[in-house]
């Protein structure tokens, strides 16, 4: 299966965030909201946020910007691979916000699990049940990637460490 550039277009990402907000309000829950076998996933999720690596991880500022059309002279797959794992990392940003924020609202984790999709082997999919610590170890891979791997630069395709 390939897969294509994360998020879509800025009007469908905007589209996908109204209807989660939506359904979380009309849940009228709190916590992770379990969408079709993300309860591995919550699990692994709930862990993560509970460790010191979450303030890390809240504190952090890629060195390179996620969304750009610039050519690069880099290895276009491993462009994507890094746009992948950056947009992974931002959408974890994203829900360690609105954990820390919103105590007591119902948090939409499915652009998380898309993103997380994105980047994890094929032996995971949407829908299906999973091991969270096979979620955990790929969540972990991904941070990895993002703040210890050398970074590319899609503007010039240099690489340099972080």
């Amino acid at each position: 299966m390939k897969r294509g550039l994360p998020g879509g277009t800025a009007t469908q990402r905007t589209l996908k965030r109204k209807r989660e907000e939506k359904e979380c309000k009309e849940y009228n829950r709190v916590g992770l909201l379990n969408h079709h076998n993300t309860c591995y996933f919550n699990s692994a999720l709930q862990l993560l946020y509970a460790t010191t690596l979450s303030d890390y991880i809240l504190k952090f500022e890629p060195p390179f910007p996620e969304d750009t059309n610039a050519r690069s002279t880099a290895d276009s797959s491993a462009v994507l691979r890094a746009k992948k794992h950056l947009f992974f990392f931002n959408n974890l940003k994203a829900t360690f916000h609105l954990l820390q924020t919103r105590k007591n609202d119902a948090i939409s984790v499915k652009r998380l699990v898309n993103s997380f999709i994105e980047t994890a082997p094929e032996s995971f999919s949407k829908g299906r049940q999973e091991d969270s610590h096979e979620a955990l170890r790929q969540m972990l891979h991904n941070i990895h990637k993002v703040t210890q791997e050398p970074a590319i630069n899609s503007f010039n395709g240099e690489t340099y460490q972080q």
